[in-house]
């Protein structure tokens, strides 16, 4: 069946969503929406420097366009001062943006213009309006700082806002980032209008402009809460901390914590975004038992149309476990609504998903899902603050909703904060975190799976399994003790049996697995788009933050119907994505991948994602689960957590996605939990992910992930206690066939048992019987058409070249010329990982002053530049060493300019180093 994926469509809906999640947080002396007779003076560099995403995995994504805010608003119409623009495109020339070199190394922020009074005065007497573009970065490896030019403004940035302020009675700041920044300095001066415009991926600019001109009004909310200072967020004691994390907060995180203790902190609440309109949010009815049904009417009371989000909150009795004041349970969003137009809508709340965690006991239902006796309210409004109560009900009694058994808690004892009522309202408390009771060998060891009896090759193949004529046990059955070690091992990245630069394959990863009928599945990066470290071009989409400030589950679903179509078209099985981490903390590098600091707008952001892949037959795999809230010594930090923290904040969006969002693929992190790093954890991978969710699907590890046993070191490549977890497939390795003797003595010695390995091979087959890759082994796949999309901009048709290295190679380039803002790709398949010296050929006709730079990107990351000036034809040649530690490295060579010959490229073997543990940060996920 042929589906057509109309490029034109897929960037008009992008747009929308990055307009949908903007939020507004102020908008005096009707500065906004801009007037078709306004003069606009933009300043700040970022203004030829858009940020589509942050950094690391997650934003990697080649494009043939970035639409800067400043482009949305010339082709919106809007008037911009062109002396100031020249101004700063000359300036920009001559002050190159630094994108840093290797991995988590781009700054947090550029070097800002320093601008006179002079500048700053003459675009004042031209234009009526100034919109400052500040803009920031952080990412995978790359947590946010406390310091200037990070989480607080660079003094550059302050001249600026000062300089303008003082010539401009208009002024309005727009901020360019991933997650949230300082606001103080910009308060203290003073803006007419501040909204975070985020990062939105390549048609940001349009979405914005498109905000700013009126045509759409801004409808996003606040998925975070603003607080005054860094400090004033409860987790900022432990963040950063580089062996342990205690999470002391416990449940009580972002709004929960503020809502509860700490009002007065507060400068903008969770849930908050003005629009330009105004709306009146009426509670109609209540009703319902086990499933309660309010319905509420929208109208919009203001002069523009617009779109509301309702919110209800719910505030749970104290009873014996302690509550936060105020717990999100519901939302919905209105369609557009013109001036005086009404829409009602229905909201359902189950009571089962407001029930509380008891890890204690104390209520008498250790390790239950509870409905504590006492009065439950909920409070309805357009943000946490301005909710008004609504409705109550009275539990007479104590109801256990779920009961489970005690997993994944502490074995630290440490404090954990309880509300206290007073006369005043709450003060902060504390009490004992409960540790863990269980013996997890004896528990795993209760419920080893049986053991397939071995047959050999009886000639079934998968897709006869999938057809019916044969079941997976018969299937199963025919795997050797070798067939099994390969199937748990993806291979990657870059691996040559996949699209060419994705992250891994898995499956049919030997060509006796192949033969079975098994077919390579592929992942890619990441929740901001396709990865394709080859060069091949991609879209990229608006950033997890931007996506839960919409709270429009519809919208997500169409969006990511596009990218599953998009998807296809590459041959990619799973996308990486939705980051579901909680934002825990502001400074982690990677709140721009993830939703929310609210586990019930993650979950529900994530659920319509995976929808939107699902409809097209593709998927994502949720990450990382769980507790992924810092990057500073992430493959080592212990995160100790509270079994009732992690199940109601930390877990609990990944329970969404799998029970809400059917989620077929899950991903684990890097860190320990309690102790055990989350690849080998048993409670996680199966008594609470398999036998209390009923997740059916595949887990896999992160890349080249350490794992653990519980009180031994971790190491990377260790496979046994991964497998006895039931995480099912480790990414990556370099060639997924080679004999694991480690995986075959354990099996010898009893270490693991071949049911475990079936079991896990099991999970991953039945995954794979589900893809397109399975489809087209068997004949009957799509076809995707791509049409409206401008292909003089896209990367080649052809097959990525792949050569063979062991220690030296050099590669013809004769028929190769730099052409601006281009690339050329192939790909190195190493006998020997380490550090090479790269030697480029080159020769230019061009004056001796001129700058013709080229940037090696090694598998995405840029990991050198090297810069020729004329040669008056003669051939120079110039070296940089770059660090190779993935047997299948995708190198990009990127043009800054045009009129460069290039001869050749040359590789030397400096340094071997097979240990990946030295050059990790170079290629982790």
């Amino acid at each position: 069946m042929e589906k057509i994926l109309d490029w034109s469509k897929y960037l008009e809906k992008a747009a929308e969503t990055v307009s949908e999640g903007i939020v507004m947080l102020k908008n005096d002396n009707g500065v906004l929406p801009l007037n078709k007779s306004d003069n606009i003076a933009v300043f700040g560099r970022i203004q030829l420097h858009y940020y589509k995403s942050g950094t690391g995995s997650g934003g990697m994504v080649n494009v043939s366009k970035v639409t800067s805010i400043v482009d949305g608003l010339i082709e919106a119409g809007v008037k911009v001062n062109e002396k100031l623009l020249e101004i700063y495109r000359k300036w920009d020339e001559e002050n190159p943006f630094d994108q840093g070199e290797g991995w988590g190394n781009e700054p947090w922020s550029q070097k800002e213009m320093p601008l006179t009074d002079t500048i700053v005065e003459e675009a004042s007497k031209e234009s009526s309006k100034a919109v400052i573009i500040i803009g920031r970065t952080a990412g995978e490896e790359q947590d946010a700082r406390l310091e200037a030019g990070s989480y607080l403004l660079s003094e550059g940035e302050k001249d600026m806002l000062k300089k303008v302020r003082k010539c401009f009675d208009k002024v309005i700041i727009l901020l360019n980032v991933g997650s949230l920044i300082d606001i103080n300095d910009i308060c203290k001066i003073g803006t007419d209008a501040l909204l975070y415009v985020w990062q939105g991926g390549m048609t940001g600019g349009t979405g914005t402009a498109a905000v700013l001109t009126g045509k759409v009004s801004p409808s996003g909310k606040l998925p975070d809460t603003i607080a005054e200072k860094i400090s004033d967020y409860p987790s900022d004691e432990y963040f950063g901390q580089k062996d342990r994390s205690f999470y002391k907060e416990d449940v009580y995180v972002g709004y929960r914590w503020f809502e509860t203790f700490s009002k007065e902190k507060v400068v903008y609440p969770f849930g908050f975004g003005l629009s330009y309109t105004t709306f009146d949010i009426e509670f109609l009815s209540a009703s319902g038992e086990d499933v309660l049904i309010f319905n509420v009417k929208v109208t919009n009371t203001g002069k523009f149309s617009g779109k509301e989000v309702v919110q209800i909150y719910v505030e749970k009795s104290q009873g014996k476990l302690g509550q936060p004041a105020r717990i999100l349970c519901g939302f919905a969003k209105t369609k557009q609504l013109s001036a005086g137009e009404s829409q009602e809508l229905s909201i359902s709340v189950k009571k089962c998903d407001i029930a509380s965690y008891d890890d204690s006991g104390i209520s008498g239902n250790e390790y239950c899902w509870i409905l504590e006796e006492g009065d439950y309210s909920f409070w309805l409004g357009s943000d946490v603050r301005a909710a008004k109560k609504i409705y109550s009900f009275n539990q007479s009694n104590t109801v256990v909703v779920e009961k489970c058994s005690s997993a994944l808690a502490p074995v630290i004892a440490f404090e954990r904060i309880k509300p206290n009522k007073t006369d005043n309202g709450f003060e902060v408390s504390t009490e004992t975190v409960p540790t863990s009771t269980i013996d997890e060998e004896k528990r795993r060891i209760e419920k080893l799976p049986p053991v397939i009896e071995y047959t050999g090759d009886k000639g079934i193949k998968l897709s006869d399994v999938k057809r019916g004529k044969h079941t997976m046990k018969e299937f199963i059955a025919q795997l050797s003790d070798h067939d099994l070690s390969c199937i748990v091992r993806g291979e990657g990245m870059g691996s040559p049996r996949v699209t060419a630069g994705t992250a891994s394959a898995f499956g049919g990863v030997s060509d006796k697995l192949y033969d079975f009928g098994i077919p390579a599945c592929c992942c890619s990066d990441g929740p901001s788009g396709l990865r394709l470290d080859c060069g091949t071009k991609a879209f990229s989409l608006p950033n997890g933050t931007l996506i839960a400030s919409t709270f429009n589950r519809e919208l997500v679903h169409e969006l990511f119907e596009f990218i599953g179509t998009e998807m296809i078209a590459n041959k990619v099985d799973c996308l990486l994505g939705p980051g579901m981490n909680i934002h825990r903390h502001p400074l982690n590098g990677r709140n721009f991948e993830y939703f929310s600091e609210d586990p019930y707008l993650t979950g529900q952001m994530a659920a319509a994602e995976l929808k939107g892949l699902h409809s097209v037959g593709v998927t994502g795999t949720v990450k990382h689960c769980c507790a992924n809230n810092q990057e500073t010594n992430r493959h080592f930090l212990d995160s100790v957590v509270s079994e009732r923290a992690l199940r109601e904040i930390y877990l609990k969006g990944f329970e969404i996605a799998v029970k809400e969002g059917n989620a077929s693929t899950i991903m684990t992190t890097y860190g320990s939990l309690n102790g055990i790093w989350t690849a080998g954890n048993y409670d996680l991978n199966t008594v609470i992910l398999r036998d209390e969710w009923g997740f059916k699907g595949l887990t896999m590890t992160d890349w080249w992930a350490n794992v653990n046993f519980r009180g031994k070191e971790p190491k990377r490549s260790y496979y046994i206690p991964m497998i006895r977890a039931q995480n099912d497939v480790y990414m990556v390795c370099a060639d997924s066939s080679a004999v694991d003797n480690d995986i075959l003595n354990a099996l010898e010695t009893g270490v693991i048992t071949r049911g475990e390995l079936q079991r896990n091979a099991e999970n991953v087959l039945r995954f794979v019987m589900t893809t397109h890759a399975m489809d087209r082994l068997m004949g009957s796949d799509d076809i995707v058409k791509i049409i409206n999309r401008d292909e003089s901009k896209n990367a080649s048709d052809e097959p990525v070249v792949f050569y063979d290295i062991e220690k030296n190679l050099k590669i013809d380039l004769e028929n190769v010329e730099s052409r601006k803002g281009e690339n050329y790709a192939f790909a190195l398949i190493l006998k020997n990982l380490g550090w090479y010296k790269v030697t480029v050929t080159a020769s230019s006709t061009q004056s001796t002053l001129a700058q013709l730079p080229i940037t090696i990107f090694s598998m995405g990351t840029p990991s050198g530049t090297l810069t020729w000036n004329g040669t008056e034809g003669k051939p120079v040649s110039i070296s940089c060493t770059i660090p190779m530690f993935s047997r299948f490295s995708a190198i990009r060579l990127y043009f800054a300019q045009n009129g460069l010959k290039l001869h050749s490229i040359e590789f030397e073997l400096e340094k071997a180093e097979d240990n990946i543990e030295l050059a990790f940060a170079s290629e982790d996920q």
